[in-house]
């Protein structure tokens, strides 16, 4: 844990952040030492107090286009040092044989999302988080037929910022096809970051 005092304090500014997430991304969790990430464009050790990502082991994600993205985090003090715990929740407004969401009660999983003010945060970075889902189809044909999906980790500080989201990172994507019968054939791609490169990988009947 760091140890620091406040440095400043907060003036309240004309309103221009938004609230709520844009994009939401997951990636089975991977324990890293404290080598294998910089913060602050240095080491953990030599910054402590840094709260930016600045380098991370190139990593594969998976973009989910949930609804009713939610983020929330708690710090309180636990066993003499600082716990936090942090929440994120997602729909999912789908159901059928195909969605595997299922998946992802069997490991843990990191979560970086992207909020509308443009910040890249990540989820889960030492110890991962534990998922756990609430599907249902509603009761009405307005109601919601899917499944609503909570992350949660405890961590020893908050949701880092990434500074090195388009480096680090190669987003996996599924979509349909527009090129064939979407209701029988999705299309895989990823998207290489650096460059904004589209690599087309597979496209597989189901």
């Amino acid at each position: 844990m760091a140890i620091c005092s406040i440095q400043e304090g907060f003036v309240k500014a004309r309103k221009t952040k938004q609230g709520g997430i844009d994009k939401l991304y997951l990636f089975p969790y991977v324990k890293y030492g404290v080598s294998d990430i910089t913060f602050g464009g240095g080491s953990r050790v030599s910054n402590p107090d840094a709260q930016n990502i600045t380098s991370f082991p190139q990593t594969t994600i998976y973009e989910y286009d949930a609804v009713n993205i939610s983020y929330s985090e708690n710090a309180t003090i636990s066993n003499g040092g600082i716990e936090w715990s942090q929440s994120l929740s997602f729909t999912l407004p789908d159901s059928d044989v195909f969605l595997n969401a299922y998946k992802l009660m069997y490991k843990d999983y990191c979560a970086i999302f992207l909020d509308r003010n443009g910040n890249y945060r990540i989820v889960g970075l030492w110890n991962g988080g534990e998922v756990t889902i609430n599907a249902g189809t509603g009761g009405e044909k307005s109601a919601m037929n899917g499944s609503t999906i909570t992350l949660k980790a405890r961590e020893d500080n908050q949701a880092y910022f990434l500074s090195n989201f388009s480096t680090d990172f190669d987003i996996f994507i599924e979509q349909l096809d527009p090129c064939t019968n979407p209701l029988l054939t999705r299309y895989y791609y990823r998207v290489i970051n650096d460059g904004g490169i589209v690599e087309s990988l597979a496209c597989a009947d189901i």
